[in-house]
């Protein structure tokens, strides 16, 4: 970026969660219904299945939460 004219750049790391769903069934119907009528029965299943899988670990007795980061960039573009 320095090269382009950019100074003081600096960039965060947030650490945090993100809430799913209120529980597996509900992440999995956010899920399904963001898929759309275009995947077929089958391929709609064992992508529903292989995600109840990974959220699985993820479900608490009152949500289901996965880890989430975000990246927040600053920088100064340069007088020339």
């Amino acid at each position: 970026m320095a090269a382009s004219g950019w100074t003081e750049c600096r960039v965060a790391t947030i650490e945090s969660t993100t809430w799913v769903g209120s529980d597996l069934d509900d992440a999995l119907g956010f899920l399904e219904r963001s898929l759309g009528l275009g995947a077929a029965d089958a391929a709609r299943r064992a992508l529903l299945d292989r995600a109840a899988e990974r959220l699985r670990p993820h479900e608490t007795p009152s949500d289901v939460v996965l880890p989430a980061v975000a990246l927040v960039s600053r920088a100064i573009r340069g007088r020339r």
